[in-house]
């Protein structure tokens, strides 16, 4: 889009008004308005490279560089009639080239419907991605995604067997598919995307005290859910959440790892003794 742009920049000072005529002043005005929004667009975009964020980034490239490419081919046609004559077949190629990069003819296995790899009720037509393809790269250098998917489904499967369905559990890391994996529902409220923020470390504590109400906190530590899940390898509330840190040490106990996916579940009696006696707060800095 950017070459595109100073290709754009180059020929409309010679060739606008005469390839356009009096639609100049308009077409003039059309594509930098256009680039101008889809850079500022692309720059706030919120910086993660996943296929959502990828997807809302094409929304706008996509038009600016088609009103772009139609632009270069009409001053074209003024400047170099011979050179525009290669203009719309060079695109065309350039398009078939790119689309083929994206081709994947699947397998005779992958539209069946047998039930695959996964073993939990709302996932069991689907498969664990494969060990080794080289169409797919693995999410971390250091677990392979047929792992990966393994360990979630492992998890999935232990928590929703120590809970009843839509029952609160506290996911403190990057796998927000757990809850619905194991039909329960993520603690929060409508504060939940804002805990999944800081708990990937996209969000420091200031931010999220100045975004989420100190009632939240307040309520998960008042009627603290049966099961909680963090990150096994990594001390997840730390510097984050140093309160909740020392309330999960005091009132749970780790009884399963899945990977790098670690279990907490509440203390027996330990809801009757936050009845009798809720602490405050401040108590856990």
């Amino acid at each position: 889009m950017t070459l595109c742009f100073v290709a754009w920049l180059f020929l409309q000072k010679r060739w606008g008004k005469a390839s356009f005529g009096a639609d100049w002043p308009r077409r003039h005005a059309q594509l930098p308005a256009l680039f101008v929004l889809t850079t500022l667009y692309t720059y706030v975009l919120y910086p993660r490279g996943d296929d959502i964020h990828i997807f809302q980034g094409l929304l706008l490239v996509v038009p600016a560089l088609f009103i772009a490419i139609y632009h270069l081919d009409v001053f074209l046609r003024h400047w170099r009639p011979q050179i525009a004559r290669y203009l719309r077949p060079a695109v065309g190629a350039l398009a078939v080239l790119y689309s083929s990069t994206l081709w994947d003819m699947p397998t005779r296995a992958e539209l069946s419907f047998a039930p695959g790899d996964y073993q939990n009720p709302r996932l069991e037509y689907l498969d664990y991605r494969p060990p080794s393809n080289p169409k797919i790269r693995s999410f971390v250098p250091h677990l392979k995604d047929d792992d990966w998917d393994r360990q979630v489904d492992d998890a999935a499967r232990y928590i929703d067997s120590i809970t009843e369905e839509n029952e609160p559990v506290f996911v403190f890391c990057d796998v927000r598919f757990l809850n619905f994996a194991s039909r329960t529902v993520a603690v929060g409220g409508r504060y939940v995307y804002y805990i999944y923020l800081i708990s990937v470390s996209l969000l420091d504590r200031a931010g999220f005290d100045k975004l989420v109400p100190p009632s939240v906190l307040e309520d998960i530590m008042a009627e603290p859910p049966r099961v909680m899940v963090t990150r096994g390898d990594a001390e997840a509330f730390v510097p984050q959440f140093p309160e909740l840190r020392a309330f999960r040490d005091r009132y749970y106990d780790a009884t399963k790892k899945f990977g790098y996916l670690q279990i907490w579940e509440l203390k027996l009696g330990a809801r009757q003794e936050l009845t009798k006696n809720p602490p405050a707060p401040d108590s856990f800095k």
